[in-house]
């Protein structure tokens, strides 16, 4: 009989994004909530190549009970730039709190929050929520439901949870919802998708791919696309690594600074 080799273990840490349910607030102005924060199936991540992995959350893992409890007390954070979350970052990200552990509702996960500093998350537009968490990695692909699948999640541990633009998923695809509308930046600051090969440096120019995979995406390429009134202010951006590495990978944005377009002279 043949012996089914041993899985491989790997520590990662994953980000998941759920929509903002309703919401209530309290007398002293905090908002409260009690959203669906994540679930069963399996979710799609971008590799830093750009090619997609699939990875399946099973019943077991995502309704364990260590795993439920470690949502409670978790700090609420305004996007991900911060990284993980821990005592010498904190006070510095925090905008609210996991209040409860986490609790089944069908094949997903809720949790209570609650939003102190409200007068910030306004301002930033955010309406989604994206879990940050530790989990270790089953690599044995296989089958689940009849869709293929790369690898397993297991013993997931909540670190943060927080709130993301809604108009982008995971994958970097838009998302609208009915009836919302979406600003559109004329000029001023802002990250921009970047081509994969793309290495801008602060002050060099920025380029528009127009035709291809990557059209719409923004390169320092001078014979890509079309000029843009404007300007790299920084590299490409760096997300985390491994789990307890201290390493980065590279994501494809990078910060722009897009000038008065009205103001441009023509350019090719």
């Amino acid at each position: 009989m043949n012996q089914r080799e041993p899985p491989i273990l790997t520590r990662v840490r994953r980000l998941d994004s759920i929509r903002l349910d309703s919401t209530y607030f309290t007398g002293e102005g905090y908002l409260v909530d009690e959203p669906i924060v994540t679930g069963v199936g399996i979710f799609e991540y971008k590799n830093p190549d750009g090619s997609i992995r699939r990875e399946l959350r099973l019943p077991d893992e995502v309704f364990a009970e260590k795993s439920l409890a470690s949502y409670e007390g978790k700090p609420v954070i305004i996007t991900h730039e911060a990284g993980r979350v821990d005592k010498t970052n904190v006070d510095r990200e925090i905008v609210g709190t996991i209040l409860s552990k986490g609790y089944r509702d069908g094949d997903d996960v809720r949790a209570k929050i609650i939003i102190h500093d409200f007068d910030t998350v306004k301002r930033s537009g955010l309406r989604e929520l994206s879990l940050g968490y530790d989990l270790t990695l089953d690599e044995t692909p296989g089958e689940w439901n009849g869709q293929p699948y790369d690898a397993i999640q297991t013993e997931i541990m909540i670190n943060h949870l927080a709130l993301v633009t809604n108009q982008m998923n995971m994958l970097g695809d838009l998302r609208i919802y009915h009836l919302q509308t979406v600003g559109i930046l004329r000029y001023g600051h802002a990250w921009a998708r970047i081509a994969p090969e793309a290495e801008p440096a602060y002050g060099e120019p920025i380029r528009l791919i127009n035709s291809g995979d990557y059209a719409g995406m923004f390169t320092n390429d001078p014979a890509e696309g079309i000029a843009i009134y404007g300007r790299f202010i920084g590299p490409a951006g760096t997300g985390p690594g491994g789990i307890g590495d201290n390493t980065t990978v590279p994501i494809n944005i990078a910060p722009v600074e897009i000038f008065n377009q009205m103001n441009a002279a023509p350019t090719a």
